[in-house]
């Protein structure tokens, strides 16, 4: 009874999380995009602003999309698809802690 909840709710709740991390990395975009925009019009360019937002939203978004991936591991049942499951974390762990570095160094350079 409980697996078959788990295998009839969990998709729609990891493509929930999913669309999360697409829409926060979305709105952080078009966000980073409105700051340079609204810096060239000024002529008040802060590139830093635009990096820290912009990579804090990634980092954010991406958080939610692992997050669904986790999950994903309950419901597969063939090696091939954990196999590939496990590439793609791994990228977006890299990706992450990547972005945190990434940040963290802009940081202590303004």
């Amino acid at each position: 009874m409980l697996e078959e909840m788990i295998y009839h709710y969990l998709p729609f709740i990891i493509y929930s999380i999913e669309l999360l991390g697409i829409i926060i990395i979305t709105g952080t975009a078009i966000y980073a995009f409105y700051i340079f925009i609204r810096g060239i019009v000024t002529r008040s360019m802060r590139g830093h602003k635009i990096n820290r937002t912009f990579f804090q939203g990634l980092g954010f978004g991406l958080e939610f999309l692992l997050a669904g991936e986790i999950l994903k591991t309950i419901i597969i049942d063939n090696i091939p698809d954990l196999i590939m499951l496990t590439v793609v974390m791994t990228l977006r762990i890299i990706i992450t802690f990547v972005l945190h570095w990434e940040s963290k160094s802009e940081e202590h350079n303004i």
